[in-house]
């Protein structure tokens, strides 16, 4: 049998909710849901644990969306004693982005590349490109979930693709600039 202290369950959402600007309020319809308070915008919200977990969520009262404001393209070096590791992402904020990953302290953290694009749609577009290349260059996540406890586990790759990756964002953005100028 599976037996877990609700106390402990609770303390942990409450932690995941904190990283991702959010507030837990109260329990949900369903067990896998919750009711969270937007610390910015203060609407409530029913939203379920999982989505929380990984960031996939957005206020449905003010319904901006992540997808709709501008966003980055960034590639961050990552490493914790004689381990390195490359994390390849988009986010509309990228420090806070690093904080949903649950990294450990003892884990270092720097972003190498950062490219502003128009909006997160285009972004996700981007780098899911990037992605789709060297799907088969990707460390695994199964390995990378001891390092990123919370999310993040994808899309990380060997040190080695340093500047590999470095240049398809760099590419990326020159073609930006030229499109923008036709």
């Amino acid at each position: 049998d599976n037996f877990e202290c609700k106390q402990c369950i609770h303390e942990k959402l409450q932690r995941e909710a904190a990283l991702v600007g959010l507030t837990l309020i109260g329990s949900g319809k369903k067990s896998s849901y919750r009711n969270y308070k937007f610390n910015g915008c203060g609407h409530e919200q029913e939203i379920k644990t999982g989505a929380v977990r990984v960031g996939g969520f957005l206020c449905r009262k003010c319904e901006e969306t992540c997808r709709l404001k501008p966003s980055k393209i960034y590639l961050i070096k990552l490493g914790k004693q004689d381990f390195q590791w490359l994390k390849l992402g988009y986010s509309n904020n990228i420090s806070e982005r690093l904080k949903i990953y649950g990294l450990g302290t003892d884990i270092s953290a720097r972003i190498l590349r950062s490219l502003d694009v128009e909006t997160g749609e285009k972004a996700h577009f981007y780098e899911n490109e990037i992605q789709k290349k060297y799907r088969k260059k990707k460390l695994k996540s199964k390995t990378m979930e001891n390092f990123h406890t919370v999310s993040g586990a994808t899309e990380c790759y060997p040190i080695e693709m340093i500047d590999i990756l470095s240049d398809e964002i760099e590419y990326i953005g020159k073609n930006m600039k030229e499109s923008s100028n036709s």
